[in-house]
Parts: structure tokens; sequence; C-alpha cells
């Protein structure tokens, strides 16, 4: 929002939301911290087994804007792949094993500079585009354990899938 009062040449509301933005920001940093410091959870009143995918850090890197820090988004990649990584994907939160194709695709994007975690998640979703015992076209919802299709007759061939092209969208200044 700050961004677009800044466009709109109105600076008051723009610090207004830019103010807004560091100090929720920062709640959700000491709120959402597990306590053992390994990641930040799905929401701040649950355990330490609680995670969700944060895919939508990507878009601050395609957007070049800086609101999370790089420290936050290692954070996450790393336990992703220390405790969440099955065969044919990483769970989209800790309350199921599915995953959605472009979630997948999202954090691809997202380690762009994480060389393990980047090609662990290539090689899961190689692994469900490859070896999934469902036969429809390129699905995008599916199990991250035994990679079946779920949701038959849904989920199926749909444009989101685009964003396992993530990593190309990531800008070249970002690039390694």
């Amino acid at each position: 929002m700050a961004g677009l009062m800044d466009y709109a040449h109105n600076t008051t509301a723009a610090a207004y939301y830019r103010n807004k933005a560091a100090d929720f920001l920062t709640f959700w940093m000491e709120n959402a911290l597990s306590s053992d410091g390994s990641h930040y959870k799905r929401e701040y009143n649950l355990d330490d087994t609680s995670f969700s995918l944060k895919y939508n850090l990507l878009y601050q890197l395609i957007l070049n804007v800086s609101v999370f820090s790089d420290s936050v988004i290692a954070k996450e990649l790393d336990y992703y792949v220390a405790k969440h990584a099955n065969k044919y994907g990483i769970p989209l939160n800790d309350r199921a094993s599915f995953q959605l194709t472009e979630y997948q695709g999202g954090i691809i994007g997202l380690a762009y500079n994480n060389t393990q975690a980047r090609q662990t998640f290539i090689e899961q979703l190689y692994n469900f585009a490859n070896g999934t015992p469902s036969r429809d076209p390129f699905g995008d919802r599916y199990d991250s354990t035994t990679g079946r299709q779920l949701g038959s007759g849904s989920f199926i061939a749909r444009s989101t899938i685009g964003e396992i092209f993530s990593l190309l969208l990531v800008s070249q200044e970002h690039a390694t």
C-alpha cells in the first residue's frame, strides 16, 4: 500500500502504511517464531510443530521489494528441507500432507540462492510429475508422500501451474 501511495504522490499516507507494515513485521517475527528459533509457526498460538509454506515471499523478489529479510527466507527454507522434505514435495502446512504444484514451484524460486533447498524442491517436483500413480494431465493438488493426485476432475492442468517457472521470474539482480 505504501508503494501505491508513493505513486499517488501521497507521502503522508505512504509513510503511515510503511510504518504500519514495519510494526506488523516486528510483531510477526517475535510472535510467530518457534521457541527453538528454527522456523515461523502457522499461527502465533500453536505449538512449535506448526508450520506453513511461505511461498508468497517469492513475490518480494519478483517485485524487487524488501519486506522480509533474507534470514527469514533462509530459516524457512532450511526448516522445510530438514523437517518436511517428502518424496514428492513439502506439505502446504502441518495439517495434512498435500501440496499444490504452484506452491512447490514458488518455493523453488524463493530458493534461488540456496542450492541445496532449490535442488531438493526441483527433485520433488520432478518426482511428482514423473512418478505419480495418477494419470491425469499435470495435476496441481497431490499428496506429498504418495504422489497421488487429489481431487479427481479438478486441479488438473490449470494456469496456476505456471508458477513452476518462478525461478525464471526472479529478477537478474537476484539471480546467482
